[in-house]
């Protein structure tokens, strides 16, 4: 079972990419990046900055999941990601999953994460 963690800058990179990978198998992927084989490195970036204003939200807490590294996780990346795709198989550890918690507009929480 994976390790629940509050994001840091360095993170962010190996975020967008999984952001990215997933995002590839919802249903209105297609839809909304009909060119992301030619622009992966556009969906990567807009994953990448978006996740960095996040992290300097005040109102937002961006948790992630680590785990194992598994060799097989590179066949799951889309073949336009591939190039791009951040290899962490020397790592003890990498990130799996990743969620956002919003909190509302005055809340004593805000700023402490």
């Amino acid at each position: 079972m994976g390790r629940l963690c509050i994001t840091k800058l360095l993170d962010i990179p190996r975020i967008a990419v999984i952001t990215a990978t997933a995002f590839f198998h919802s249903e209105v992927f297609q839809y909304q990046r009909p060119s992301h084989a030619d622009f992966a490195e556009d969906i990567v970036n807009y994953y990448y900055n978006f996740f960095i204003q996040e992290i300097q939200n005040p109102n937002s807490i961006i948790l992630i999941v680590e785990d194992s590294f598994e060799k097989e996780e590179r066949d799951y990346v889309y073949s336009a990601l591939k190039d791009i795709y951040l290899s962490m198989e020397n790592a003890d550890s990498v990130i799996v999953s990743i969620g956002i918690i919003s909190l509302p507009e005055g809340s004593n929480r805000s700023g402490q994460f």
